[in-house]
């Protein structure tokens, strides 16, 4: 008891800012936010160069494993060719400390030792599970009572191995959390919610850090390097880059007005949690849709 009164080391990140040790990472976004793609390359980027996105410091990670049970196994092979490009690997190099498999869905309860036993064999530092959904069987990811057991477990994983458990956000976008039981995110050490954003024929993710440990980076955004002579579309990708704080995606203004088009029912309050601004805002954007359409109708008439 006496140590905890004792000087409080820094946070042990097993990537700074973004993953602590003995810990889960939730991650949620949308459908085909990229939230897959992103953590692959992170978990390649990661082990080859210790650091992530080319800007978040990895010094201490050796070995990871990705699992995915949603895309297809050619998907995921595309991927990785196309990223291995990208850190300079030459043909056929293997990359050591890079370990994944595509085994489609799974119960995760029935695969606790079998998971223990690959920690140990391989020495994982990281583990990114992708995603939620097909890890339940017939389990109800929106109970309490049948998700209990299951975030037990992965907690118990997560002090032999870290974990980014990837998941779905609701549908409804003025809930940037991850769909389910409310409950889920209070088993996870950081929530990082994430939203896909064109501009400009360029691609970013946008995402947001909840860190219990505190982190100095949790509004930023990735670029999405794609090489525009590679003809297929899930090889051509390079990498995800920093690109800077805030959403580099959309201004305000576009957000704002995608939300009021997508919701035209919506509240000022409601309006202003899915564009991430404040109801003085939303209600200045509103005036000025309202005067643009009026003078559109004068000059219809």
């Amino acid at each position: 008891m006496k140590d905890a009164f004792k000087d409080a080391e820094a946070p042990p990140w097993v990537i700074k800012d973004l993953v602590m040790s003995g810990t889960v990472t939730l991650v949620s976004a949308q459908p085909h936010g990229m939230k897959s793609l992103s953590w692959l390359a992170a978990c390649m980027e990661g082990v080859h160069t210790r650091k992530v996105f080319r800007h978040f410091e990895a010094p201490d990670l050796r070995n990871v494993l990705f699992i995915e049970t949603e895309d297809p196994e050619w998907l995921v092979k595309k991927r990785i060719q196309g990223l291995a490009k990208g850190l300079k690997l030459r043909e056929g190099e293997s990359l050591p400390g890079f370990h994944y498999t595509c085994p489609g869905p799974f119960e995760l309860m029935q695969q606790e030792a079998q998971l223990e036993r690959l920690i140990e064999e391989h020495k994982l530092d990281l583990i990114v599970l992708s995603t939620l959904q097909n890890l339940l069987g017939s389990r109800n990811w929106k109970e309490q009572g049948e998700m209990a057991d299951v975030m037990a477990m992965l907690v118990r994983l997560a002090r032999k191995c870290s974990i980014v458990l990837l998941t779905h956000s609701p549908q409804d976008r003025t809930q940037k959390r991850a769909i389910g039981t409310i409950t889920l995110g209070a088993n996870c050490a950081t929530h990082i919610h994430s939203e896909k954003s064109q501009k400009g024929g360029s691609t970013y993710v946008h995402l947001k850090v909840d860190s219990k440990a505190g982190s100095a980076q949790t509004d930023f955004s990735v670029l999405l390097h794609a090489d525009p002579k590679d003809n297929d579309p899930v090889r051509s990708v390079r990498g995800l880059v920093y690109a800077g704080t805030g959403n580099r995606g959309k201004t305000k203004e576009q957000k704002l007005r995608e939300a009021i088009a997508e919701n035209p029912d919506a509240t000022v309050d409601e309006l202003a949690k899915i564009a991430d601004c404040d109801e003085t805002y939303v209600r200045r954007i509103q005036k000025k849709l309202n005067n643009t359409q009026e003078g559109e109708e004068k000059m219809a008439a």
